[in-house]
């Protein structure tokens, strides 16, 4: 037999499954008795009866799950970093998993945590995921689920995203006033919203400077290796950019190592940008113009959101959350 989910206590019940994930998070907007016989019922079907039993000894759960696409990376670690501040000081423990950008680790990730009966989990997409029913399965067993970074837009969770395009069309918009004006896209993957929104923030700056978008000029680059073969095979065209925005600061770091390589004057000649301020960004030579994307103060906002959640404040109204990311202009790009 399956597990339960709030919908099998609801039909037996005869009342809204909104209703039963509002009681099971003991919302205030639930009446006594009706909590009572959510609570009988979920026991009675063996829903998720730790967390239940949990919730009736203290009101609250004790493990948060975290998946992110890679550990290693500054900003996701730096994300993990503002979770825990806020989850330690709440009493709640953190599991962390990583799906190394596959969507099958991710997937098994997911089950690791439900297996585990964490009260609540944390996830930004892998690059591969097109497909969401791994959370929706989540959210059906009435367990609270925030996006952060890299969201499913389909997937109707509370959220924190950086305003991407605003931060696109302010990044490209410096080019510009630098003087480029053949600026060309290392785009991400578009299954990602974020990288959507960087590249429509990358036209609309150029539209709005009455700069036409030329499609030869947005390629497929999000790591340091594709970075490098995407502006070696740029360079190399009759009528070659005069800057590369790249929607990652790695891909743009593969740029600047070939510009480099054939002795481009950077920012003279050629200008380079990024997106993300990861640690090696001003360490180089030339330090590289992006977006501070605040990491920590993500973290910190996934995990009060999801607080909320678990103690009824929100448990099904969504909050979408826009971290404002910040330009930080370095050698680069600077040309005056």
């Amino acid at each position: 037999m399956k597990e339960p989910t709030i919908y099998h206590i609801a039909n037996q019940l005869d009342i809204s499954a909104s209703t039963v994930s509002r009681a099971i998070a003991d919302n205030p907007r639930i009446s006594t008795k009706t909590k009572e016989r959510v609570i009988a019922k979920a026991k009675e079907l063996g829903y998720r009866q730790n967390r239940i039993a949990s919730s009736l000894r203290s009101g609250r759960g004790t493990t948060i799950g975290v998946v992110v696409p890679q550990i290693q990376r500054y900003f996701f670690s730096s994300v993990i970093h503002g979770i825990e501040v806020v989850l330690n000081g709440n009493g709640f423990n953190l599991i962390i998993c990583q799906s190394n950008e596959d969507a099958c680790q991710e997937e098994q990730a997911i089950k690791t945590l439900m297996d585990n009966r964490v009260d609540g989990i944390l996830i930004s997409s892998s690059k591969q995921t097109t497909n969401h029913d791994h959370i929706r399965q989540v959210t059906d067993l009435g367990v609270p689920v925030v996006q952060f970074d890299r969201v499913m837009d389909e997937m109707l969770t509370s959220s924190v995203i950086n305003d991407n395009y605003s931060g696109a069309y302010k990044l490209v918009t410096h080019l510009i006033e630098q003087g480029y004006s053949r600026i060309a896209h290392l785009a991400g993957p578009q299954n990602l919203s974020l990288y959507r929104l960087r590249l429509e923030g990358y036209k609309k700056a150029l539209d709005e400077a009455g700069i036409e978008c030329s499609q030869e000029l947005i390629r497929d680059a999000i790591t340091i290796e594709a970075g490098t073969s995407v502006a070696a095979d740029l360079m190399k065209q009759t009528n070659p950019p005069d800057a590369f925005f790249a929607a990652s600061d790695l891909s743009a770091l593969g740029a600047l190592n070939y510009l480099k390589a054939e002795c481009y004057e950077i920012p003279g000649e050629v200008g380079v940008a990024g997106f993300g301020n990861e640690p090696l960004t001003e360490m180089i030579t030339p330090s590289l113009t992006t977006m501070e994307q605040f990491g920590v103060d993500m973290g910190k906002k996934s995990a009060m959101l999801l607080l909320d959640s678990i103690n009824g404040v929100d448990q099904i109204i969504t909050t979408s959350t826009l971290i404002n990311p910040r330009l930080v202009v370095r050698e680069s790009t600077k040309r005056t």
